[in-house]
């Protein structure tokens, strides 16, 4: 299974990407989760025959083991999916119509590299929760 996180916004030293990097890396050997940083108007084009998951305010929230789940069924699909974060003035209208799941991470409005670092922590938890393994509690 094959985890893309499609990101419009650059890489920098930010310590919340950093630190969304080690949770990417220590996801690697179940999810091999793989990290894009484009612009904009790249997103689409990037997440193409992926099922696209758009993270937005407005989309469903779930608790950890709830997303969990959902990774289990894309994993019986053997689909790669496509985790989208937008810029900082949200998706445009084509990348939430172009959604197969709308979700949210939060209630909250969270930066987006706060995001990215939530996107990447939950793919792990889901992982360590689908092998019960103790990281979740």
């Amino acid at each position: 299974m094959r985890f893309l996180i499609a990101t419009a916004f650059e890489h920098s030293k930010d310590p919340f990407e950093n630190l969304a990097l080690d949770y990417i890396k220590r996801t690697q050997p179940l999810y091999r989760p793989e990290l894009k940083q484009v612009k904009a108007d790249k997103l689409l084009p990037v997440t193409e025959r992926s099922v696209r998951v758009v993270f937005d305010e407005t989309g469903i929230l779930q608790d950890s083991v709830q997303f969990a789940r959902q990774l289990q069924k894309f994993l019986e699909q053997a689909r790669p999916v496509a985790f989208l974060i937008g810029p900082p003035e949200g998706h445009n209208p084509q990348v939430r119509s172009a959604a197969d799941k709308l979700w949210s991470l939060s209630k909250l409005t969270l930066p987006h590299k706060m995001a990215l670092c939530v996107l990447a922590e939950q793919i792990y938890r889901s992982g360590e929760i689908l092998r019960n393994g103790p990281y979740h509690k």
